[in-house]
C-alpha cells in the first residue's frame, strides 16, 4: 500500500507542494483523446510548473477566498485551473459547461450556480467564454472577472506570496440532484484529506496502483475519484471524456486494459451499458486481468448488475471481488462506506412484503416474493453510520429500515448560504443522544452485520394502498418487460389525482413506433400487476434522452414527476 500522507499536511495547498516535490518527473494526470492514444499529459514538474503560473496569475487580480467557477470542456485544463486556485488561496467551484443542444436548461442552471455562489471570477477557455456572453450569462449585482486560461494575456505577474487559505473551506460541490436551485456543499480541507487517505486505505492503493475515470469533473464522484484521491496517493491518474464512454461504453474498458489501469469505477447504470455493447460486440477481446478495484455506486446498486457483468467479462479476467460496492453522497464528500479491496461483494436477500412495511426479515433465494439486496461495504474509517426512524428521531432497532444518518471527518460543513437547510441537514441528533451531530441522507436503508444496505431514497417512496412500494423495484421490472425498453430509461412515481395516489410510468424506447406503443404499454402494466400487484393510472412512452438525469446517469424521480 502506498504511503500516507503526513500529518503536517493539513490544506490541499500544503498537499499539492508535498506530493509534487516528493513525486518528481512522473506521471502525473493523462487525458486520453480515445483508447488509440493520449490527447495530454503532465509529469508532477510539468503539473507544478503550470499551475504555479495560474495561480500567480490569480493571486494578482484577486482577494483570497474568492469564489471561482471553473467551466471547462474534459481535459487536463480544469485539473490545472482547480490546483491553481487551491494554491492562489481562491476557492473553486466546479460547474458544467454549456451543452451546445440543450442550451437553454444548462446556461439556466450555470447562471443558478454562478448567483448562489457569488462567484467574482470564472475560468474557462475562449470559446466557452464567447457563448455565455452571447447568451448574457452574468451577475446583476456584481462585477465578474472572466479569465481564458487557454489564451495568452501577455500581462507581466507579480510573483506569488503565500497564499493560505482564509478558512477551512476548500471548494464548492454544487449537487446535481432534482431540486430548482442547486445547493453548494461545502468540502473542507480536512472534509477531503480525510476522504482520500480513507479511500487510499480501503482500495488498497499501492505504488503500482492507476486510475482511470471518466465521470465529469463538476460531479463529486468525477473531482474526487478522478481528480484529488490520485494526486493524494501520488499515482497516475487517466482522465477519459465522458462523451467517450457514452458514444461507446467499450471505450471505457479498452482503455483498463492498454493502460494497465487498477482502479477504476462508475455508477451501476455504465457496467449495465457494458454488458449491453458486448452483447452487441462477441467479438470483443479485452483483457481486464489488471483491474483491481471497480468501485460501484448507485442508489441502489442491483444484485443484476454484478452478476451480469461478472459473466460476461470473466472470460477477459474479470475477477468478482475487484467490484467494490459503495454508498455515498455530495454532503459527505463523497463515500460513506465501501467494500475492501478483494472483498466479494455481500448479498443479503429479503421478504419484500416485509420489506414494504420497513421490516428486514431474511430469505433464501429461491424463495418466492423476495428481493436481493447488494451490501455496500462498512462505514469509512473514523465515520459512524446509524439506522434512525425519520419522524421520530429515534434510532432503530436491528431488522427495522430507516433513514441512514452520518457522522465523521469526511461529513462537510454544511451548504453554502443556506444556514436554515444546512442545520436541518447537517446537525440533526439522535434522540437520547443531544452531544452528538449527524448528517441526515434522506436514504432509507439498513445495517446487515456491519455492511450498509441501501433500499431506496425517503422522499421517492410511493405509498399505494398504503403500500411503501420502492420505485426502482417497478423500474427493473419495466425495462425488463419488452425489447423496446432501455436500460436505465425507466421513472416510476405517483401524482396525486382525486385524493388518490396514482402511479405513473415514464419509458424511453429504442424507437418510436406508434403500431407497438399500445403492445409496449400493455406490457408495462400485465408485468407490474402480476410481479407487484399494483395498478398503473398511466404509461408514457418517450424518446431517447428525454429523462431527466443527474450528471452521472441517475434519474431525477422528483424533476420527471414535475415536468
Amino acid at each position: 500500500m502506498s504511503e500516507s500522507v503526513p500529518i503536517s499536511v493539513r490544506t490541499l495547498a500544503e498537499l499539492f507542494t508535498y506530493r509534487c516535490d516528493l513525486a518528481g518527473g512522473g506521471l502525473a494526470y493523462v487525458y486520453l483523446k480515445d483508447t488509440a492514444g493520449i490527447d495530454r499529459q503532465l509529469t508532477w514538474v510539468e503539473l507544478a510548473g503550470e499551475v504555479n503560473v495560474l495561480a500567480t496569475a490569480l493571486g494578482a487580480r484577486v482577494e483570497p477566498g474568492t469564489r471561482a467557477l471553473l467551466i471547462y470542456p474534459p481535459g487536463l485544463e480544469v485539473v490545472v485551473a482547480f490546483w491553481a486556485c487551491i494554491q492562489a488561496g481562491l476557492v473553486p467551484v466546479p460547474a458544467p459547461a454549456p451543452d451546445p443542444i440543450r442550451r437553454k436548461h444548462s446556461l439556466s442552471r450555470l447562471q443558478a450556480i454562478l448567483d448562489d455562489a457569488q462567484a467574482a471570477l470564472v475560468l474557462t477557455t475562449a470559446g466557452i467564454q464567447t457563448l455565455c456572453a452571447e447568451q448574457s450569462l452574468v451577475a446583476t449585482d456584481r462585477q465578474i472577472q472572466w479569465l481564458a486560461t487557454d489564451q495568452p494575456t501577455g500581462e507581466g505577474w507579480p510573483s506569488l506570496e503565500n497564499r493560505s487559505p482564509i478558512s477551512d473551506l476548500a471548494y464548492l460541490q454544487y449537487t446535481s440532484g432534482s431540486t430548482a436551485t442547486p445547493r453548494g456543499v461545502m468540502i473542507s480541507h480536512r472534509n477531503v484529506l480525510a476522504q482520500c487517505e480513507a479511500i487510499r486505505q480501503t482500495a488498497g492503493v499501492n505504488a503500482e496502483s492507476r486510475s482511470l475515470c471518466w465521470l465529469p469533473y463538476f460531479h463529486d464522484y468525477g473531482l474526487v475519484h478522478g481528480i484529488l484521491a490520485p494526486l493524494y496517493a501520488g499515482i497516475p491518474a487517466f482522465l477519459l471524456s465522458p462523451l467517450t464512454f457514452l458514444r461507446r461504453p467499450l471505450r471505457w474498458l479498452e482503455a483498463i486494459d492498454r493502460w494497465a489501469i487498477t482502479h477504476s469505477g462508475a455508477p451501476s447504470f455504465a457496467f449495465d451499458a457494458c454488458v449491453k455493447a458486448c452483447q452487441k460486440q462477441p467479438e470483443w477481446s479485452g483483457d481486464l486481468a489488471r483491474w483491481a478495484v471497480a468501485s460501484c455506486g448507485a442508489e441502489p446498486i442491483h444484485h443484476r448488475t454484478i452478476n451480469t457483468f461478472t459473466r460476461m467479462f470473466a472470460p477477459h479476467g474479470f475477477k468478482r471481488n475487484a467490484f467494490m460496492p459503495a454508498y455515498g453522497l455530495a454532503e459527505a464528500t463523497l463515500v460513506v462506506s465501501s467494500t475492501s479491496r478483494s472483498e466479494s461483494p455481500h448479498m443479503i436477500t429479503v421478504d419484500s412484503a416485509a420489506l414494504e412495511s420497513h421490516r428486514v426479515e431474511v430469505r433464501n433465494p429461491d424463495d418466492a416474493g423476495v428481493r436481493e439486496l447488494v451490501g455496500c461495504g462498512r462505514p469509512l474509517p473514523g465515520s459512524q453510520v446509524i439506522i434512525v426512524e425519520p419522524g421520530s428521531g429515534v434510532e432503530c432497532a436491528a431488522g427495522q429500515v430507516g433513514e441512514i444518518w452520518v457522522s465523521g471527518p469526511s461529513v462537510a460543513l454544511g451548504y453554502w448560504g443556506r444556514a436554515e437547510a444546512t442545520n436541518e441537514a447537517f446537525n440533526v441528533q439522535v434522540s437520547g443522544r443531544p452531544a452528538e451531530h449527524f448528517l441526515r441522507t434522506g436514504d432509507l436503508g439498513f445495517l446487515s452485520g456491519e455492511q450498509v444496505v441501501i433500499t431506496g431514497r425517503l422522499k421517492d417512496l410511493i405509498i399505494l394502498n398504503g403500500r411503501n412500494i420502492y420505485p426502482q423495484d417497478l423500474e427493473a421490472a419495466v425495462e425488463a418487460c419488452h425489447p423496446m425498453a432501455r436500460n436505465g430509461g425507466c421513472v416510476a412515481f405517483s401524482v396525486e389525482v382525486d385524493e388518490v395516489e396514482r402511479l405513473i410510468i415514464v419509458l424511453e424506447v429504442d424507437r418510436q413506433q406508434d403500431l407497438r406503443a399500445e403492445e409496449v404499454a400493455t406490457a408495462v402494466r400485465v408485468t407490474l400487476a402480476e410481479r407487484f400487484e399494483v395498478p398503473v393510472w398511466g404509461v408514457i412512452l418517450a424518446r431517447h434522452g428525454t429523462i431527466p438525469k443527474t450528471s452521472s446517469g441517475k434519474v431525477q424521480r422528483q424533476a420527471c414527476r414535475k415536468a
